[in-house]
């Protein structure tokens, strides 16, 4: 999306932004600085929260898993009806 700013374009933003905040620019970008940390540390945060319950749910699956018993035999087929007709191919 922002690939294509080149040199020209980020001399007129910074133009633009001196015309509108002036003095305050400094300001605005120690604010916009900051928003943007606390929204990395919230993603982190979130990041970081989704871990913690993949894993729970992971160890949970596992000792679950430990704690079923060994499958039984496998599974034969039923025997047809006695009264079924065989098939014909």
């Amino acid at each position: 999306m922002f690939g294509n700013i080149g040199l020209p374009e980020l001399l007129v933003i910074l133009i633009v932004a001196l015309l509108i905040f002036g003095r305050r620019l400094p300001e605005v970008m120690r604010s916009v600085g900051k928003g943007v940390t606390e929204f990395k540390r919230g993603l982190r945060d979130v990041e970081s929260e989704m871990d913690k319950a993949t894993t729970e749910v992971r160890d949970v699956a596992y000792e679950a898993r430990k704690e079923l018993p060994p499958p039984a035999e496998e599974a034969k087929p039923a025997p047809p009806p006695s009264d079924a007709k065989p098939e014909t191919p």
